[in-house]
């Protein structure tokens, strides 16, 4: 199942109901909208548009599973820290977790891609304001990691039951990724100052596609320390698995066929993201009595116990050789 959020409607666009559910309505802006709910183990995933690779694993690879998508277009893990982001999806995501946390087995987080494919760029290009990589890295790592300890582990989510899913290695070379910033025909409320711009400013050079490659590894990197720091479930790593180790950029076989889209063919990633889910046992995954299990269906620790928790008193990040992960001063 998969809902579309988009930063013009507030509206969830069911995908084919699974067989065998009942149906139970939202709250707030989505009452019109259903979530719904099986013997199989309920799984959120949220994210931006990258997430929908998670609509196609289905139970075609995880019978146990009940997967559900709620992609929010356009949003940044950067804007995550933002309560009046365009996207708004801050507060939807917050609306969401109070009344379904509970019954998910597991939460996946996608966020991050539109900071590297677009947020930095338009930083330099429109708002005339340069930013580096490094300096993208450590402002979206710790919009994200604010996020889920004000956000997520206070809205219901169990440490145990969160899952970031790491960022796909970015397809396109510098030429590709100036033509998809420029593009005159781009319909996204994003793009619109971009589209009076017909060439980059003289002092505006983006990255080459290797240091693009690299910035998002290391953002990754930052995925798995977050994650660590704040005892979450685990990361979905298929970055390494994608990477051509020829060229060190993402596998021809991996790419779509218009060369200016971001995104990737989802069939050539499908078996990486059954591979990595595999091994953080979503295969073994089973519905308990208030959704909240761990891989055997025992119960995780009460609720009521992390919702009295202080964000401020959850366990500090280790010490990191990586200064981008770092937040900037």
């Amino acid at each position: 199942s998969t809902w579309g959020f988009t930063s013009l409607t507030l509206s969830l666009v069911p995908f084919g109901p699974p067989r065998g559910c009942t149906m139970a309505a939202l709250p707030g802006p989505a009452a019109s909208a259903v979530l719904r709910r099986c013997d199989r183990a309920l799984v959120l995933v949220i994210g931006d548009s990258h997430s929908a690779v998670f609509s196609a694993l289905g139970h075609k690879h995880f019978g146990n599973l009940n997967i559900v998508t709620l992609r929010f277009a356009g949003a940044s893990a950067q804007g995550l820290a933002n309560p009046n982001s365009r996207s708004d999806a801050r507060n939807r995501i917050a609306a969401l977790l109070r009344q379904r946390a509970a019954s998910a087995a597991a939460i996946i987080f996608l966020f991050g891609a539109v900071d590297f494919d677009f947020v930095v760029y338009h930083k330099s290009i429109v708002e005339r304001a340069p930013r580096t990589l490094a300096e993208q890295i450590a402002l979206s790592s710790a919009a994200l990691r604010s996020f889920l300890t004000d956000v997520v582990l206070t809205n219901g989510a169990l440490p145990r039951s969160v899952y970031l899913a790491a960022l796909h290695p970015p397809p396109l070379n510098a030429d590709q990724l100036t033509r998809m910033l420029l593009n005159p025909n781009a319909d996204r409320a994003e793009f619109q100052a971009l589209r009076e711009v017909r060439a980059l400013p003289d002092d505006v050079v983006l990255p080459d596609h290797l240091e693009r490659t690299a910035a998002v590894r290391e953002f990754n990197a930052c995925l798995h320390e977050i994650a660590g720091a704040l005892s979450l479930g685990g990361v979905l790593d298929v970055f390494e698995p994608l990477i051509d180790p020829e060229t060190g950029l993402v596998r021809a076989s991996c790419r779509r066929e218009r060369d200016t889209d971001v995104h990737l063919e989802t069939e050539a990633l499908i078996p990486h993201y059954v591979s990595e889910m595999t091994r953080l046992g979503f295969d073994r995954l089973v519905k308990s009595t208030d959704g909240c299990a761990d891989l055997e269906g025992r119960p995780q620790e009460p609720r009521a116990a992390l919702l009295e928790v202080d964000p401020a008193t959850l366990s500090p990040p280790p010490s990191v050789e990586r200064k981008a992960c770092l937040t900037l001063g």
